[in-house]
Parts: C-alpha cells; structure tokens; sequence
C-alpha cells in the first residue's frame, strides 16, 4: 500500500510539472477482455496438484487517464473471473475465484489522438470477492487443500498499449508478489500467481484541462 501511494504521489508531482507548460488530458471508459492465470508452484514435488498450463478467465472494468504531453497516470477497477484446475491422486477438481483489481499505473505515450502507443508499470492491489477453499485427504495420508486464496493480494503489472482513436488493445503482465498456499500440513507447499491478460478498451469521454498560466 505504500508503495502504490508513492507512485500516486510522484506521478501527480511530475503531471503537476507538465501541466505548467501542457495542457493536461482526462480521459475514461470500460474495457474487457480475458487473462491467464497460471500457478507457479515453489515445490516441484507437490507441482502436479495444480495444472502447469495457463487458465483463461474473463474480465470486465472501468479505466481512467490522466496523461500530459508524454506523462500518464491510469487507475483501473476491473472484476476478474478464472476456473483453477487442480487435481489429486485420485480425482480432478475446479476452483472459481472471483477478484476485484485495482492498478494504479505509470507511464509514457507517444503518437496523437488518432493512433499513438502507450508503455506503463506500476502496482496493483486484488480483493477477492468469492473462492472456494476446501481440504481433503489423498489415499497418502497428506491434508491438500484448494489453492488458499488470499483475502487481498499484491502485484507487479506492466504492459504495452495501442490506442486508435476511441479504441484501446492492451497486452500485460502482472507478477504476484503474494504468496499463496494450498496445504495446512506442510510450509513449503506455496505457490506464486501471474495473470497475462490481453484486453479491449472503449473511451466514452475526454477532457482536456487547461493551464493557468
């Protein structure tokens, strides 16, 4: 959380810059799209209880840019949606978990209003809103559990954009940095999630916000 309020508070000291000199641009609308989870397990031995291939889930959300000359700051709010498959020694299962997600992202753009690119990073933050975690016992005595699925959750995202026009096609990656767990028996059952999602944006408004001088 301290990190995500110090990039807020650089990037609005920096736009602050350029708006002495630019006029400043705000802009928002809804985008959609999908993003593949994928579990990467720290135990190699335990590995085979979640599988190694990406699961794609659908998303759905909100955006808004403040952005200068060069400079831009994009907060987003978007619910996400997977199915995890998992499986024991003797059966497979699905788990749903359904997130809120909120990145608070900074960035460079380059081109004009009818085709330009974008390229940004910064931090995200993810409460989940739904998960089911249910514990059972393996024919070798071992407690497993569905991915233990934390309450709130912290990431590292960063991406490429094209913006043509009123449209949007964004491709990114986020590197969880919360570790997960899918055991109550042993520690070194952990596991980190990454999403790499490729999403359409729509604009539905923009205002320009003109300097004083």
């Amino acid at each position: 959380m301290k990190t995500i309020l110090l990039t807020i508070l650089i990037l609005i000291s920096a736009l602050k810059i350029s708006h002495a000199q630019d006029e400043l641009t705000f802009s928002g609308g809804l985008k959609t799209g999908i993003g593949s989870f994928r579990i990467n397990v720290s135990n190699n031995n335990y590995s085979s209880y979640f599988t190694s291939s990406s699961q794609s889930g659908f998303i759905i959300g909100a955006w808004t840019r403040l952005s200068g000359k060069v400079l831009m700051f994009q907060p987003e709010i978007y619910y996400y949606t997977v199915n995890v498959q998992g499986s024991d020694l003797t059966s497979d299962r699905t788990q749903n978990i359904q997130t809120i997600n909120m990145p608070f992202l900074v960035g460079a753009k380059f081109g004009d209003k009818k085709i330009g690119g974008r390229i940004y990073g910064g931090p995200e933050v993810e409460f989940t809103v739904s998960t089911v975690n249910e514990t059972y016992l393996t024919n070798t005595g071992v407690t497993f559990s569905n991915l233990l699925y934390n309450s709130t959750n912290f990431a590292t995202t960063f991406g490429v954009g094209l913006d043509v026009s009123r449209v949007s096609l964004d491709f990114r990656y986020s590197y969880g940095i919360s570790t997960q767990y899918y055991s109550y028996n042993h520690s070194d059952q952990s596991a980190h999630v990454n999403i790499l999602s490729t999403t359409l944006a729509f604009k539905i408004f923009e205002k320009n916000i003109h300097s004083d001088k």
